[in-house]
């Protein structure tokens, strides 16, 4: 769909973040949130953003998973965009959590 994309992302410290964040294609979304997923082996969400820093990407760390996830579905709604919830797979469950408690997001 059309509108801008915003992703929230957030990797545990096995991954690789350069190649994870090449593979997300973070270059082309219009704005980026790192977060922490929630585990023990998260990387440091603001490791990640000094990556992207060094590599001409800006993005905001929010280091809550659930406030990172609500920051992304309200920018989209307010922007008829689209959210995108990415790196780690411990991050869906705020997702769908935060989507359900937002009913009028679509």
């Amino acid at each position: 769909p059309g509108g801008a994309r915003t992703l929230v992302v957030g990797l545990l410290r096995e991954k690789d973040p350069t190649e994870m964040l090449d593979a997300l294609g973070v270059r082309d979304v219009e704005r980026l949130v790192c977060c922490a997923p929630p585990s023990a082996r998260a990387r440091d969400p603001h490791e990640l953003a000094a990556l992207l820093t060094a590599a001409g990407v800006s993005a905001e760390v929010i280091a809550g998973p659930e406030a990172a996830v609500a920051r992304v579905l309200e920018r989209a709604e307010a922007e008829g965009g689209v959210a995108i919830c990415a790196g780690s797979h411990y991050l869906l469950r705020y997702a769908w959590t935060v989507k359900r408690a937002r009913s009028s997001y679509r």
